[in-house]
């Protein structure tokens, strides 16, 4: 599935016409949501046939919501 995401994300940045270096951090920031959901999220697996959702859009600069189904996290404080 990352190959899958990073190949997404490569095709939003040319159907868009983002210049090369912003579509690799495009491309990374977005594999390494990916990733951390994976890892962080689901422990290294999820039986869901579509665990996360990313939206990339773009106007005057490119944006991205990314969702998972991955059980929350819990918050530490920094005391």
């Amino acid at each position: 599935m990352l190959h899958d995401t990073a190949a997404f994300a490569r095709a939003f940045c040319d159907r868009n016409g983002i210049v090369h270096d912003d579509a690799m951090r495009l491309t990374m920031i977005i594999e390494e949501l990916f990733t951390n959901s994976v890892e962080h999220g689901y422990r290294g697996e999820s039986g869901r046939p579509d665990p996360h959702r990313v939206i990339p859009w773009k106007s005057a600069a490119v944006a991205v919501l990314y969702e998972d189904s991955a059980p929350a996290l819990p918050i530490r404080s920094r005391d």
